[in-house]
């Protein structure tokens, strides 16, 4: 089991987009204040999901990003469900670990096992500082545009192999890769 938060933005529209938060192994930090305050701010409900209450107590617990997805998908449904959440205007933000979740939920391999026939999958995706190491291939149908931001300087290698990660699966993604930047650049909020 895990937790989440789900925070509505303040105002009368009856139905919102959402975006469901992803974070990186350490667990919710400053940066789903960060985005999440902003995305509020702008009208966009968000689900804070929390993979480490509930879940692992040590990083090195922390489960695999496919095993995640699983939860990612229930999520997404459990949204679809809420009475002010535009069905088919959620996207998915996730933070390293929680990136490669994201990549791997925009791929057709993974959407055909946890969403039904033409079940549309997320609006769009945004993936910060991911490895770009998960395997799968193609756009998922129904899937949004798929953003990855990540530091020219970032230990973890995403630098060099998202760009490939990109370019081998046409049409799926576009990769913003940020000079003299490193991992977790957006952290401070």
């Amino acid at each position: 089991t895990f937790g989440a938060i789900l925070r509505l933005p303040r105002g009368g529209a009856v139905l919102v987009p959402a975006v469901i938060m992803l974070h990186a192994v350490e667990g919710p930090d400053r940066r789903y204040a960060y985005h999440g305050g902003a995305l509020l701010d702008d009208g966009i409900a968000v689900l804070e999901l929390d993979f480490k209450r509930g879940g692992y107590v040590r990083d090195s617990q922390a489960p695999a990003p496919k095993i995640l997805v699983r939860h990612v998908f229930g999520a997404l449904r459990a949204l679809r469900r809420q009475g002010r959440v535009d069905p088919l205007r959620i996207g998915l933000l996730g933070f390293a670990a929680g990136a490669e979740g994201v990549l791997l939920a925009s791929q057709e391999t993974l959407r055909r096992d946890w969403l039904r026939g033409g079940e549309a999958g997320f609006s769009v995706s945004v993936a910060f500082y991911p490895e770009c190491s998960q395997g799968g291939s193609g756009r998922a149908q129904g899937q949004g545009p798929l953003l990855i931001l990540i530091g020219a300087r970032d230990f973890n290698g995403g630098a060099r192999r998202c760009p490939r990660w990109a370019a081998s699966r046409p049409g799926l993604a576009q990769v913003q890769v940020f000079p003299g930047q490193h991992h977790g650049f957006d952290k401070r909020g």
